[in-house]
């Protein structure tokens, strides 16, 4: 849960525009831990909410990773 608020505060304040840079970056570590938690926190890969974990991680991954994708093509352009 606290990894959760974690992101989600961070995310208010970039999309309020007080921090502009490395949010992206902070959201593929935050979602790379969710991914790793089960394991490294000894809580089992097949319960739900390690299930819940790596889904929501790999998701946050994705989509930072995508908005990354969007900014460099967005300067290119």
């Amino acid at each position: 849960m606290g990894f959760g608020a974690g992101l989600v505060i961070f995310n208010l304040i970039s999309a309020c525009r007080l921090i502009d840079k490395g949010q992206e970056i902070f959201n593929i570590v935050l979602g790379a831990w969710l991914v790793l938690s089960p394991f490294a926190l000894g809580f089992s890969a097949e319960s739900e909410a390690g299930i819940n974990a790596m889904i929501v991680g790999t998701l946050v991954v994705v989509l930072a990773g995508w908005q990354m994708h969007d900014a460099v093509g967005g300067a290119r352009k």
